[in-house]
């Protein structure tokens, strides 16, 4: 594969997995930047989902780091 591209691999025509050339020293960078864009897309989702405010109380309340994601949508419905 080239270098600095990217490969789809798909499964009946849907995407599953994206493959992109490494080496040694980047490995943790490129770990972190996909973690961290994984994450903003959850936070993005959570707000369209449920606004700014309501994330945040919840947030404060310390649910998000004591629950799964199941006990944070649930605390959200139950404050909104």
């Amino acid at each position: 594969m080239p270098k600095d591209q990217e490969m789809v691999v798909t499964n009946n025509g849907k995407p599953v997995a994206l493959l992109t050339t490494l080496n040694d020293t980047d490995l943790e960078g490129t770990l972190r930047a996909v973690r961290r864009a994984r994450a903003l897309q959850a936070l993005a989702a959570l707000l369209q989902k449920y606004g700014f405010y309501a994330i945040v109380n919840v947030l404060i309340a310390g649910n998000a780091i004591e629950g799964s994601h199941e006990a944070v949508d649930g605390a959200l419905l139950h404050e909104w």
